[in-house]
């Protein structure tokens, strides 16, 4: 999540992106972490293919992620507003 963070530091300001990281962690122990398969899978084929599942976030993002049935993997956080080849460019 700290990558993801510095990622978002990148694009934005850094006070956007520090205040963006605890509650980014707060939603993940909160949904992910308790009702993994709570988010449905990707529309986007590809995601939907590698078994990638889209969870919102703020309104503004998807958290994409996978469980393998024990563990829960972030892949990315895109903005909701991107374009849907950018969720594809998650898995290469």
């Amino acid at each position: 999540l700290l990558q993801i963070t510095s990622q978002l530091a990148d694009f934005s300001s850094l006070e956007k992106a520090n205040a963006f990281h605890p509650d980014l962690v707060s939603h993940v122990n909160a949904v992910l972490a308790i009702f993994p398969e709570s988010s449905p899978l990707c529309r986007f084929p590809k995601l939907k293919q590698a078994s990638c599942r889209c969870c919102p976030f703020k309104k503004k993002y998807i958290i994409v992620y996978r469980f393998d049935g024990s563990q829960v993997t972030i892949i990315g956080v895109v903005s909701a507003k991107r374009h849907p080849d950018a969720f594809d460019e998650l898995i290469q």
